[in-house]
């Protein structure tokens, strides 16, 4: 054989080779970047929709605050009303005398029991009454206690002045119950917002009343709610132009100025984040936020590092280079190994070609070429079979129900069996649709689980706190609550019957319904008993009310199987 026939031949494994390593490389590349865009993507959903969830949670907990300063005021402007049939009865000042002796007391009772109340008030028209008329109380540092003090002399002000007069011409030039945005009240030297309802009689304002409060307190509230470590929160007004947080106490005022956007900053304008994450850039640190707005047009924000929420895509990218590394290598080791036994049988044909053409036709033939080519080919076939069945048989679809979303029987199993070992306290939640049945019956079963996702949307707001929320199969439905005592029970009857109000309201995609549901807690993690009791619980208030929750308790005894 001469040396062009060798030069040939290496020029040809040299090809091969270069090929298959050229072949490998991509392989590994583009499997590692699919896979990283894919489980990328997924991560980024996830965080984003526990974001806002949070940001959700949290700014109900602050609108319960601000509806229970509502629903007193609304209630004492309702009895005004009601009371206040005329002008004349506000001319008259016996008849005023009284009305306010009423309405004072009522209000200084709710006022008390609502830590958050700095003050409340009611005053009358002065073009009616021609001097300040009416009651104030200001609740004291010291004591805590709602204290009666004198009504700020607004004659003095001017109509413009919000810091001491804002609270009673604002309303009226409204027309109608405001929140008014956060302001330095200075005649109790604190800021404050205050919800205030203008009282009219026959198209004529007659008396305003209102409650102040104390927006220290609820910034304060605030800046304990964090995502990460690394995370905070803060307060915006509706137009942007001020953020509330610890830093504004002492003078540090800005806006959204000061937040230059990255992705999704159109979102801004809108009433929330809409599940989405915005990202963007605050004194030249790469941050993102969710957001949502409350009862009084105040936004909560909810903040953190790019770098610490994304932390996991980053560990994600290290493991992809490194599949990238080790495939790559592979790679180079499979053709040097492929150039070995490729050799000798392309010698071998080589040779066969000499000796054609030298006129002997008896030669050696490669026999076992093909099937090194095969298994190598079938070699990669499996290697990429099995990265596809990896991401096929992902983690989520094992343990999460497919119609609701929540945890599994299967994730249950494991997540029982670690409560067992950890001996810690926990409230084990079990319930179910009140006639479920009926409702597949009636409406069929597409209406039947519209409503089960809409049980399990509830349930997550209901009880956000829980280790797991769970659907066991069917219509019944389990919530794990750690570190929980018994104290907390009516507390969590109390969710459950808030739930039970949201289901009584029939939606377009389900009919009105209800669930029943039993409680029992442990001291020392899961047991089977633990269960037994809940069922029993549940057995309790499907068989007496519905519609409800049952503590268990020992009088109750425990349900068996014939029951």
């Amino acid at each position: 054989m001469g040396d062009e026939e060798y030069r040939k031949q290496g020029s040809l494994v040299n090809r091969v080779m270069a090929f298959i390593i050229t072949t490998l490389l991509a392989l590994s590349i583009l499997i590692s970047g699919v896979s990283f865009f894919f489980v990328s993507g997924s991560l980024n959903t996830n965080i984003a929709a526990t974001m806002n969830n949070l940001t959700t949670s949290e700014g109900a907990k602050l609108d319960q605050n601000l509806m229970q300063i509502e629903d007193s005021v609304n209630a004492m402007s309702a009895l005004a009303t009601e009371s206040i049939s005329s002008t004349s009865v506000v001319r008259d000042l016996e008849q005023r005398k009284k009305l306010v002796q009423r309405i004072e007391k009522l209000f200084q009772q709710t006022s008390q029991s609502i830590s958050m109340v700095q003050a409340n008030y009611m005053i009358f028209s002065l073009n009616i009454t021609g001097r300040e008329d009416g009651f104030l109380y200001i609740r004291d540092g010291m004591s805590g206690e709602m204290k009666k003090r004198n009504l700020t002399n607004i004659r003095h002000y001017k109509e413009d002045d919000v810091e001491h007069v804002g609270w009673y011409y604002q309303p009226i030039e409204a027309g109608k119950p405001i929140w008014m945005r956060p302001y330095f009240n200075k005649n109790q030297q604190k800021y404050l917002i205050s919800y205030i309802y203008p009282v009219y009689v026959n198209g004529v304002f007659v008396c305003s009343l209102g409650m102040d409060m104390d927006f220290e307190m609820m910034i304060q509230k605030v800046d304990k709610i964090h995502f990460y470590q690394s995370g905070y929160a803060y307060l915006k007004n509706a137009d942007h132009t001020e953020h509330y947080h610890a830093g504004f106490l002492k003078g540090e005022v800005h806006g959204d100025e000061v937040d230059h956007g990255i992705s999704n900053e159109e979102l801004w304008n809108q009433s929330s984040s809409k599940g989405k994450v915005i990202r963007y850039n605050y004194q030249g640190k790469d941050c993102v936020q969710t957001f949502v707005t409350l009862r009084n047009d105040l936004q909560l924000v909810l903040c953190d590092s790019y770098r610490e929420v994304y932390g996991a895509r980053r560990v994600l990218l290290k493991i992809q280079i490194f599949i990238c590394i080790f495939f790559s290598a592979l790679a180079i080791t499979i053709a040097f190994i492929f150039m070995k036994k490729i050799i000798v049988p392309l010698r071998m044909l080589t040779a066969a070609v000499v000796s054609i053409k030298e006129g002997v036709y008896t030669v050696d033939l490669p026999k076992q070429a093909p099937n090194e080519i095969g298994t190598l080919t079938e070699g990669f076939r499996i290697a990429l079979s099995a990265l596809q069945d990896r991401e096929e048989n992902s983690h989520f679809v094992a343990r999460h129900d497919g119609l609701t979303g929540l945890l599994n029987r299967y994730a249950y199993d494991v997540i029982t069996d670690e409560l067992c070992r950890s001996k810690r306290q926990l409230a084990f939640i079990i319930m179910d649709v009140d006639k479920f049945k009926t409702i597949n019956d009636t409406y069929g079963h597409e209406k039947g689980d519209h409503v089960l996702e809409r049980v399990s949307e509830l349930l997550k707001l209901a009880f956000p706190e829980a280790c797991a929320h769970i659907r066991m199969g069917g219509d019944e439905f389990v919530v794990l609550i750690q570190d929980i005592s018994e104290k907390s029970a009516p507390e969590i009857v109390a969710r459950v019957q808030l739930m039970n109000a949201e289901l009584s309201k029939a939606t377009a995609s389900t009919p009105a319904t209800s669930v029943s549901a039993g409680v029992a807690f442990s001291i020392q993690g899961f047991t089977l008993r633990l269960y037994k009791k809940a069922d029993t619980a549940l057995y309790h208030t499907k068989n007496t009310t519905r519609c409800g929750c049952t503590v268990y308790r020992d009088e109750l005894g425990l349900k068996t199987d014939k029951d």
